[in-house]
């Protein structure tokens, strides 16, 4: 069902199955919402929505990304603000080293 209406031509209905596919732990959400935050063709305010989401979710997969946002003037303070719910080696290393 939840492939079904994330194909919904209506906009709503796709976010809301996302975050529901989310709570229940989709990895395949846990990819789109990933996918979502780093597409820079995206408006900021739903690719900082997408990376508040993931923070929630405690996505594993998430500090790499958020490390190559460092570099992203327009994502860059969400970024650093995403890196501290994480206990990732070498973020605060990576973090020093690109702000010195």
């Amino acid at each position: 069902v939840a492939k079904r209406l994330a194909k919904s031509p209506n906009a709503e209905v796709r976010e809301l199955t996302l975050s529901l596919s989310l709570k229940f732990g989709s990895q395949a959400a846990l990819d789109d919402l990933r996918g979502q935050l780093q597409d820079t063709s995206l408006g900021l305010a739903k690719r900082k929505q997408a990376l508040e989401a993931l923070v929630e979710a405690r996505d594993a997969g998430l500090p790499p990304v958020l490390l190559g946002l460092l570099d992203d003037a327009a994502m860059q303070r969400a970024a650093v603000r995403g890196l501290a719910a994480f206990d990732a080696p070498g973020v605060p290393e990576a973090i020093i080293a690109r702000f010195s």
